[in-house]
């Protein structure tokens, strides 16, 4: 008999690991190359531009709601759960999960794949939900190394970064060689200040991990190696901090690209296939060209010029008059469950790593901000129409022009459709801040704006809607190259960031397209703020954005660093400290590393020159200096004029 219980139990808990590693295949699938990263794209604080939000509601979506039913079965539970966690259906696992931990408040897997759903379903939102079950699941199996790893991630997101950091090193204990807990603790481990022995067996241990790199797959490797560089570099050894930065953008740079070949080769075989081509397409030698590399981004560049001329500054002056009133009136028309005034676009663009998180903290600490998230709503719904108007005919620019020129049915449904997907997304964080104080949800009360930092928002300015407040945040060219190329992202969106000829191709054409866009757009509509302004003059420069937005200045807002509210970019844990000045010009320690990001530039500002885009050579260094070493690269200003056509 006890034997037999003992086999039950024991089958018990096999089950239950069962459905937890299937779970976790499944967030390792749901995540973009998965077999680059050591953990999913949502276990490190990081840019979660391709994540979708949660909208709508009080209560986070999924969370375990008290209702007289019968009980749901468990293993099928988890089973259901783990597969829409796959499937990338984060709401309905949250739903299946929250239902199980409900009924089965003992078993800590319904508690760990609910915190999985939450974490990645509800992006900012989700933080403290995941957290809650993350804990839960903790004091039920309090040995697994992994739900100790997943709660130190997702309170890497808050700003209790003690209790992440001692949860972090609860999963080493258990884990020593746990490559995930590793870098979240060297995230959370400031390298300058603490010369204390667990900071230095952190060091010791990733150092003994990459010396068998033989050992490690080749994300296991990227990881330790971004690890490393931020504790050497923090102790200010940067020529080996250097080192270990270049080994890892280059396993990077080429794991993404030997991704982007697989994937041509599979769309060429499915091609063959379909045509009754017997030729193996795998075997073509094709050149690749990456839908975010700087061919694409420069022709989008040129074409979205085309489709937006500039404003004379007659006209400027003549849109600025009534502007508020007029445009206002019309996203009142577009979503009429909005009173007026409220929940207006709030639209922060910029290049990654530019300050843009850091501002939307600042903002947010204002009553009548609501600090959103990066949403792909604007640029995903503008992309959807173009190409579905491509069949009628015309280009890219010629269809981008027409939604310009006219602001058609089509163009008035992107602006509808985004406008209630907003002001959902802002009603649903003011009745969860509501929740959070004690208060009803009837007492939440959505603000004026609601911020959007979607990054690549930037290159479609020209069609958001007309009550749209639009402020690009600007940073010094080599500083945002370095802090790009420093950063290991943990989502899709920034693979140009690890080869420094596409991050300085980026660089440049994204500000001169943001350049142009100021140009196109009514002053109302659009400012500019630099993040040494900020850093170096925090209040003026928040005293000018208010006053931008027609809003009081906040005191608060210079108190950033004190807000509780997650973060879920690769700026969580330093916004969680006042301003310093140490983030600038620091890529000077790592000049002769960075020459191909100079030299990338210095081309891409030749391109825009042959086009006619540049009237002189803008930025950190001076072209004519580079001119020598490009006159036989291929993709020099002179190569450029292929680009013509």
């Amino acid at each position: 008999g006890s034997s037999g219980a003992c086999r039950g139990e024991v089958e018990k808990r096999r089950k239950a690991w069962l459905w937890v590693a299937v779970g976790l295949a499944g967030v390792v699938l749901a995540s973009y190359l998965p077999e680059l990263g050591v953990v999913p794209s949502w276990l490190l604080p990081g840019t979660s531009d391709s994540q979708p939000t949660g909208s709508g509601g009080a209560r986070p979506r999924g969370a375990p709601k008290k209702t007289r039913r019968k009980p749901v079965n468990l293993d099928r539970s988890l089973e259901r759960s783990a597969r829409a966690i796959q499937q990338r259906d984060y709401e309905g696992a949250a739903k299946v999960a929250g239902k199980a931990a409900e009924d089965h408040p003992d078993s800590w897997p319904a508690w760990l794949n609910l915190g999985i759903a939450r974490r990645l379903g509800d992006g900012a939102l989700g933080v403290e939900p995941a957290v809650a079950a993350f804990k839960r699941a903790a004091e039920l199996e309090p040995k697994s190394p992994d739900i100790h790893a997943y709660l130190a991630s997702a309170l890497s997101c808050t700003s209790r970064l003690h209790e992440a950091k001692s949860a972090a090193f609860k999963a080493l204990s258990l884990s020593p060689d746990r490559v995930d807990a590793l870098v979240i603790a060297s995230r959370l481990t400031n390298f300058t200040d603490d010369s204390s022995a667990a900071s230095e067996a952190l060091m010791d241990k990733i150092s003994r991990l990459l010396a068998a790199s033989e050992n490690l797959t080749v994300a296991e490797e990227t990881h330790l190696r971004f690890a490393m560089f931020k504790a050497l570099d923090q102790q200010e050894k940067f020529s080996s901090a250097s080192e270990h930065l270049s080994t890892a953008n280059g396993l990077r740079s080429a794991a993404i690209f030997a991704q982007l070949q697989v994937n041509a080769a599979a769309e060429r075989m499915v091609a063959s296939a379909a045509n009754g081509d017997d030729q193996d397409p795998s075997e073509e030698d094709e050149e690749v060209l990456a839908p975010w590399g700087k061919e694409s981004i420069a022709a989008l560049m040129l074409e979205l010029i085309q489709g937006f001329p500039p404003l004379s500054e007659e006209a400027k002056a003549e849109a600025a008059q009534g502007h508020p009133e007029v445009s206002e009136a019309y996203c009142h028309r577009l979503q009429p469950a909005a009173s007026p005034g409220h929940g207006l676009p709030l639209l922060l663009v910029g290049l990654p790593r530019s300050g843009s998180t850091l501002l939307q903290q600042m903002l947010a600490a204002h009553p009548e901000i609501q600090a959103g998230d990066e949403y792909t709503f604007l640029a995903s719904d503008i992309q959807d129409t173009i190409h579905r108007r491509l069949p009628e005919g015309g280009t890219v620019g010629e269809q981008i022009e027409s939604l310009s020129s006219d602001l058609d049915a089509a163009g008035e449904q992107i602006h509808k459709k985004y406008l209630k997907q907003l002001f959902d997304e802002g009603s649903a964080e003011a009745a969860y801040k509501a929740l959070s104080q004690g208060k009803s949800t009837a007492e939440a009360k959505l603000g004026k704006y609601v911020i959007d930092k979607q990054m690549s928002n930037a290159w479609w300015l020209g069609l958001a809607p007309p009550c749209a407040k639009i402020v690009v945040v600007e940073r010094s060219d080599m500083d945002v190259g370095f802090s790009n190329f420093k950063t290991h992202f943990s989502s899709s969106g920034y693979e140009f960031s690890y080869n420094q000829t596409e991050l300085g191709w980026r660089i440049v054409l994204t500000n001169r397209m943001l350049a142009w866009w100021k140009d196109v757009l009514p002053p109302p509509m659009i400012t500019t703020v630099r993040y040494e302004d900020i850093v170096e003059a925090p209040e003026a420069t928040l005293r000018t954005v208010f006053s931008f937005l027609g809003l009081p200045f906040a005191p608060e807002s210079l108190e950033f660093h004190s807000r509780e509210a997650a973060i879920t970019s690769a700026s969580a844990v330093q916004l969680r400290r006042p301003l310093t000045q140490t983030h600038m010009d620091h890529w000077q320690h790592y000049a002769s590393a960075l020459e191909e990001l100079m030299r990338s530039m210095a081309v891409a500002r030749g391109f825009l020159l042959y086009h006619g885009l540049l009237e002189e050579v803008e930025g950190d260094f001076d072209l004519s200096q580079q001119g020598t070493e490009e006159e036989d690269n291929d993709d020099g200003p002179a190569g450029a004029g292929a680009w013509e056509g």
